[in-house]
């Protein structure tokens, strides 16, 4: 007995995060998806039929537009009989096999309007919803009372774990490729580059579960994604891909959380890594909110990715730049500033993709800030407010000359 994963092929982005989900939990004899499971040589229609009716459960993921999709000519995709998944859910609720809609970021529970009647069944059954919290334990927890856990054997199989390794590097190649390139402003290359790390990520859950470091390494190259959309103009796609890396970066930190609370402590090394893939996580979370323009919730984030892993040299950078930004808003918040690149020039040396220069230039920034906050308090009569600003700036970058000058100011004005 198997779950079913019935997805389109547009769709295949979060279907990947639900197999994953899912073939973690039941083994991968528990769970079918045509991309990986039906034969070359198999006959194709009689294979999807007999899967469904041998399923325990069906799975049916939505992405947005399910229920409008269109063939090239013009007609509804859910009203054509050729069409599969159509074909699969129908055949589902013939069987009276137990349905569970699972909601993709950006896209809404269709209607019942939108649905031909014969697939108006689908809505009987409660929709998840992929960026809900605790998702994945929403889904598994309606699954598992049907569907038989399966405890996959550890191959202790060095060509395997060696192929696991290979993959992973080039996954991560590919993601930092596809982010070079659209620095460069080559949006569709990058866009090839990361489509192939996706389909590579693919290959590698087929052959073992989507362990913590691959389920992070899927959320980069979603964010990744979200980018080269958005320099290509394509902004309900970034905003997509933007709410499918939130979806897997919130998930790992739950699944890191279950890891750390269960019956069953883990070891130091299995923690150590834990704790490393959730501050790894939460970076990739705060990266994700702050492309959305969320800025508070992404210093909340950042503030405790640093707590979590104080040498976190990359995620004090992005605690900086969030930072910047959330003044550039409006917000300023001097002393944060000041104490985050501090520390930042403590934790940097040794660490790639942060060049001295690149440094210089977050301090000065972040010194402008300062001082601009300074002026605004002399002009609003608070002397103690600018003095205290001041004395952060002495202290965190040495003395200048403007320095003396605005001290000077406070004086005169008796503060």
């Amino acid at each position: 007995m198997s779950v079913f994963v019935s997805y389109r092929r547009v769709d295949a982005d979060a279907a990947l995060i639900v197999y994953g989900w899912l073939r973690d939990r039941f083994g991968r004899d528990g769970v079918f998806w045509d991309a990986e499971d039906i034969p070359a040589s198999a006959p194709w229609a009689s294979e999807i039929r007999e899967s469904v009716r041998s399923a325990a459960a069906l799975v049916v993921v939505i992405g947005p537009g399910w229920a409008e999709l269109r063939n090239d000519d013009g007609s509804v995709r859910l009203e054509s009989e050729d069409d599969w998944v159509r074909r699969e859910v129908m055949l589902a609720l013939e069987i009276g096999l137990p349905i569970f809609p699972v909601v993709s970021p950006g896209a809404e529970l269709p209607s019942e309007a939108s649905l031909p009647e014969e697939l108006r069944g689908l809505l009987a059954s409660e929709a998840i919803f992929m960026d809900e919290l605790k998702a994945r334990r929403k889904v598994l927890d309606a699954l598992e009372q049907r569907v038989p856990v399966e405890v996959e054997p550890q191959l202790e199989d060095r060509t395997l774990d060696r192929l696991r390794w290979l993959l992973e590097r080039q996954v991560q190649r590919l993601q930092i490729r596809g982010v070079e390139l659209v620095q460069e402003g080559h949006a569709d290359r990058a866009r090839e580059e990361l489509e192939e790390g996706s389909q590579l990520l693919l290959e590698l859950v087929a052959l073992t579960p989507m362990n913590l470091q691959t389920s992070a390494q899927l959320g980069y190259l979603y964010g990744s994604m979200a980018d080269t959309l958005d320099k290509a103009g394509d902004e309900a796609g970034s905003h997509r891909y933007v709410d499918l890396a939130r979806a897997v970066f919130s998930d790992l930190i739950e699944r890191v959380e279950e890891l750390i609370q269960s019956d069953e402590a883990p070891d130091a090394y299995e923690l150590r890594t834990a704790t490393n893939v959730a501050a790894s996580s939460l970076n990739g979370l705060g990266a994700v909110l702050r492309r959305r323009g969320r800025l508070s919730e992404a210093i909340d984030i950042y503030r405790k990715v640093v707590a979590l892993a104080p040498r976190y040299a990359y995620a004090w950078h992005d605690l900086v730049a969030v930072l910047l930004d959330s003044a550039a808003a409006g917000d300023v918040r001097v002393e944060e500033m000041i104490a985050a690149v501090v520390t930042l020039k403590q934790v940097v040396p040794g660490h790639p993709g942060i060049s001295a220069e690149h440094l210089a230039g977050i301090e000065q920034r972040v010194r402008k800030w300062a001082m601009h906050e300074s002026g605004q308090a002399i002009a609003a009569g608070d002397g103690r407010l600018a003095r205290a600003h001041l004395d952060a700036v002495e202290e965190a970058f040495g003395d200048a000359p403007d320095l003396g000058l605005m001290r000077d100011l406070i004086r005169r004005q008796g503060g």
